[in-house]
């Protein structure tokens, strides 16, 4: 990570791009519920690629930025003590890392004040698995310049996933 300091406030965190590409991609998860940050870590967890984490709130998943410099962020819309939104505004005062927002609301207005926040993307929830995995994958990609391939790759590479709960290297 680079770090600069564009003012007192705090140093600036950036994606560092030369990141060794054969290592798993570090994923912070960010969410105040239970059952739905679990059952995303779970999710993750099944894609060889991915080295997720999760943390509870706002001042947790801060110093996990920190400590651990995620290479992207996952964040729901509520968070413990404060709202998503509120958590993306501080995070881009000190960081690009990408992020993509989880909202269950499905109101086109909400999902542009989440992009216009700071979110890379928005995903609407109920998700599903192999299109947030391919949205995250493609960040990643386009983020850092990795050469990862596309998850799924094929229509069969959907269907493994769904069985085996991890994609073969092809």
């Amino acid at each position: 990570m680079t770090v600069t300091s564009p003012s007192t406030f705090a140093p600036r965190i950036e994606p560092n791009p030369s990141h060794e590409r054969r290592s798993p991609s570090r994923v912070l998860i960010v969410e105040a519920g239970e059952a739905i940050g679990q059952q995303l870590l779970n999710t993750l967890k099944k894609v060889e690629r991915l080295d997720p984490r999760r943390v509870l709130g706002e001042d947790t998943a801060l110093e996990q930025i920190r400590a651990w410099h995620p290479q992207i962020l996952i964040v729901g819309d509520t968070l413990a003590g404060t709202t998503g939104l509120k958590f993306c505004e501080k995070l881009r005062e000190i960081s690009s890392v990408p992020l993509i927002y989880l909202t269950s609301r499905i109101e086109m207005q909400h999902q542009i004040q989440c992009l216009n926040t700071g979110a890379d993307d928005c995903i609407l929830f109920p998700y599903a698995e192999p299109l947030l995995i391919g949205r995250l994958l493609c960040l990643l990609r386009r983020s850092y310049r990795y050469s990862l391939p596309p998850f799924p790759n094929s229509p069969r590479g959907a269907a493994q996933f769904k069985q085996s709960g991890r994609p073969r290297n092809e």
